[in-house]
């Protein structure tokens, strides 16, 4: 218990340049509730990290989530992890642009009537920090912009024209980075920031 430092003490930290920190959500626990029952929410990086945790606490307050990762293996351990039907794996590439329409069409087919009520941006890629400034390649920058930024620009444009469509007052959802503020020469805080 000596080791465990509270969010705001941890913050302070790395504020201050001490160390940086790593925090755990892995552990988070809320009570159920129906509050998103008959909701259909759309998650990307929903196989792992932040975005499984997201699927999780939604589909136990009632909503039904496609969940949308580039590796069918590690959203088929997530759906045994979640255990339940409303968890709707979708293995696609969100880099894939030309395959948008497509990816469209099967959430479509999936979300029960069509509807989709939620989206969140969660799917990242963190390709290392400012220690590989001079390392970074082309291909490295610009697969980080195009899942980071690009990705999250096309599918809220993509499921904003469903909810406007279905009269949905629905939310979408970017998962940002405290590396957008803080700032660091790498493409995962650039594209963090575009995120904001």
């Amino acid at each position: 218990m000596k080791d465990r430092v509270s969010l705001l003490a941890s913050l302070k930290r790395y504020f201050k340049g001490l160390q940086p920190i790593n925090i755990s959500i892995r552990n988070a626990i809320v009570s159920p509730s129906n509050l998103l029952s008959g909701k259909t929410a759309v998650v990307t990086g929903a196989s792992r990290g932040i975005g499984l945790i997201i699927a999780k606490i939604y589909i136990e307050h009632g909503a039904t989530v496609i969940a949308i990762a580039k590796h069918s293996k590690t959203l088929l351990e997530a759906k045994k992890f979640i255990n339940s039907d409303r968890y709707i794996p979708i293995d696609f590439d969100l880099t894939n642009f030309e395959q948008y329409q497509e990816l469209y069409k099967l959430i479509v087919s999936k979300a029960p009537q069509g509807i989709i009520d939620i989206l969140v941006n969660s799917a990242g890629l963190k390709n290392g920090q400012e220690e590989k400034f001079w390392e970074f390649k082309v291909e490295e920058f610009d697969a980080c912009i195009a899942v980071n930024a690009k990705a999250p620009f096309f599918l809220s444009r993509m499921i904003a024209k469903n909810m406007i469509l279905n009269k949905v007052d629905g939310s979408i959802i970017n998962i940002g980075s405290i590396k957008s503020f803080i700032g660091e020469a790498s493409p995962y805080s650039m594209s963090k920031f575009a995120q904001n």
